[in-house]
């Protein structure tokens, strides 16, 4: 049971940090594909994020600690670059 759980955390916060990358690197994406198809991508991308963090189940107050702190963590990273 520990090695499921274990396995669900890493899993989860792999999938939290990829769509906050995303959501957070979607001008720098933009750039690299073409103006049209770019701009209607990066609000996909934008979208399909932020769409992701709503759907995880946020019942439980441990899990959105969790989310609270990692995104706070993350960005203060990014700010303090």
């Amino acid at each position: 049971m520990r090695e499921v759980c274990r396995l669900f955390t890493c899993h989860f916060v792999f999938s939290v940090n990829y769509c906050i990358y995303l959501f957070l690197n979607r001008e720098r994406l933009h750039k690299n594909w073409s103006n049209k198809f770019a701009r209607s991508r990066k609000d996909l991308v934008a979208k399909e994020s932020m769409m992701f963090l709503v759907k995880i189940n946020l019942r439980s107050s441990c899990t959105r600690f969790y989310i609270i702190q990692f995104i706070f963590k993350y960005t203060n990273v990014i700010i303090h670059d």
